[in-house]
């Protein structure tokens, strides 16, 4: 059998609470929505016509040193999505420090 052998699993880091913080919390990012059809394979997938017009969103979400933690693309039947958004004012450091 082609590659066998023995696999020794790489050493596992030790992590501590902040450095969990630090590289898995998504805390700014940005999302673009567009139109776009749908191709054989999506219309297929989504049980709607090839053709049919479909939402297509991608994005990108950073945590606190800005370090790329996901990264999407998406395309979704708009019939079946509902979009909204909460807006809220820039807050100084010491409102930061208070919780919502």
């Amino acid at each position: 059998m082609k590659g066998s052998g023995t696999y020794a699993a790489p050493p596992k880091r030790e992590r501590n609470l902040q450095d969990a913080k630090s590289t898995t919390e998504s805390v700014r990012g940005e999302e673009s929505i567009g139109i776009t059809y749908a191709a054989e394979s999506e219309a297929r997938q989504l049980r709607i016509e090839e053709g049919g017009s479909l939402f297509f969103l991608t994005g990108i979400a950073r945590d606190y040193n800005n370090v790329p933690v996901e990264f999407f693309k998406s395309a979704a039947r708009p019939d079946m999505v509902r979009f909204s958004s909460i807006l809220r004012k820039h807050r100084t450091e010491p409102e930061r420090r208070q919780p919502l």
